[in-house]
């Protein structure tokens, strides 16, 4: 599951913090929701392609940043 919280919380430093790791989480549940949503038969089983289109967009707005913090 991927979530994100406030920097002073202190299960921060317990969970998940490399950008490219909670990209990717976000990928896969869109993916699977999608796969589930989707009305058209055609595009059924498609959604691991339509997240690396929507969020391929995302991951070349990060750049190499990793942690969640601004260089």
């Amino acid at each position: 599951m991927t979530i994100a919280l406030r920097e002073d919380m202190p299960e921060i430093h317990r969970l998940e913090m490399r950008r490219q790791v909670l990209l990717e989480g976000v990928r896969n549940g869109f993916a699977v929701a999608y796969d589930m949503l989707v009305q058209e038969e055609g595009m059924k089983g498609k959604g691991a392609e339509v997240a690396l289109q929507v969020f391929g967009v995302a991951e070349e707005t990060v750049g190499g940043r990793e942690g969640g913090k601004a260089e």
